[in-house]
């Protein structure tokens, strides 16, 4: 493989540089509410980027012909990302100092496995089809290190920056309350689903179309990330001290489901190439996942029973 150093243009420089001088700005420059704030609105833009143009952006870091394998993963791979910044958001304001560490830790085991993934992908895989891509056949080109490598390897040092600066790590107590038996359902649900996505990319993409290859796969693996960040949270959610917070990353959940579930719908009836088990996958997967964070989220969760309190003038009685 040639130095890909050599090969960057001067566009592509300055793109890094400019990448860099953001990052310096706002992780490095900033307070800890500006970075948060910023990966909270990049999140989102990231994300509605992936889900509505997601041929276009798979398109300018791949040499080759893409199908509509990847469209779908990257679709589902966006909306993902756009829920996850739901508890951002929800938790903006919370006086719990707990919550953004978690959240940051999070994104920290995110972003890792997302740089091990892409960096898989673009000196691995592309090794195995000697980086030259045919009609039936993909290869990741150079702009993977501009657009989406180099920003992940920011990604990662602004909140392992942040998590540096920091005093305030603490936690609670973790009570056996219903909401934190949901929260803990949750998290171990999430985090296996993420080591599955990680571990089988292969066995997951079968169930929703027919063709794969190292784009879809990569996609996949990716996704298993988010899954495995979005897990951590909520295993360490039980430690949170207020319940807003602990229930801001059940309606993250409930909006990730229902949207991966629409954007699978629309597939299945408009494209007619999603196949039958990856509707059964939903079901299988996303459907207990929902119904959990439902319950989670409507139901009273800070206590198991209900104790009445004493009356008054029965204590005054006494």
């Amino acid at each position: 493989m040639e130095n890909w150093f050599e090969r960057l243009r001067v566009t592509e420089a300055l793109q890094v540089a400019s990448l860099f001088v953001a990052f310096l700005i706002v992780a490095v420059f900033s307070q800890r509410r500006i970075w948060i704030a910023t990966e909270m609105i990049m999140a989102t833009l990231c994300g509605l980027a992936l889900t509505v143009f997601p041929r276009q952006i798979l398109a300018k870091q791949t040499e080759g012909t893409l199908n509509d394998t990847e469209d779908a993963l990257t679709r589902l791979l966006g909306v993902t990302l756009i829920s996850s910044g739901i508890a951002w958001y929800r938790t903006k304001d919370s006086r719990d100092g707990t919550v953004p560490i978690t959240l940051m830790i999070s994104r920290v085991f995110t972003s890792s496995a997302f740089l091990m993934a892409q960096l898989f992908a673009y000196f691995i895989q592309n090794k195995s089809g000697n980086n030259k891509a045919t009609k039936s056949s993909l290869a990741w080109s150079d702009q993977m290190i501009v657009m989406s490598i180099f920003p992940t390897f920011l990604w990662l040092l602004g909140n392992l920056f942040h998590l540096f600066r920091s005093h305030d790590f603490s936690t609670y107590p973790q009570h056996n309350i219903r909401l934190n038996n949901h929260l803990r359902v949750d998290g171990w649900f999430m985090f296996l689903i993420g080591v599955a996505y990680l571990a089988f990319p292969t066995q997951i993409v079968g169930t929703i179309s027919n063709s794969s290859n190292k784009v879809s796969l990569h996609v996949a693996r990716c996704i298993g990330a988010l899954y495995i960040g979005e897990g951590i949270v909520s295993l360490q959610a039980p430690g949170f001290l207020h319940e807003r917070d602990k229930k801001a990353l059940f309606l993250t959940r409930i909006v990730s489901e229902l949207s991966q579930a629409c954007v699978l719908t629309a597939l299945y009836f408009f494209q007619d190439f999603v196949k039958l088990s990856g509707a059964a996958y939903m079901g299988i997967v996303a459907f207990p996942l929902l119904i959990n964070a439902l319950i989670g989220y409507f139901g009273g969760g800070t206590t198991i029973y209900y104790v009445s309190s004493p009356r008054k003038n029965d204590s005054k009685g006494e």
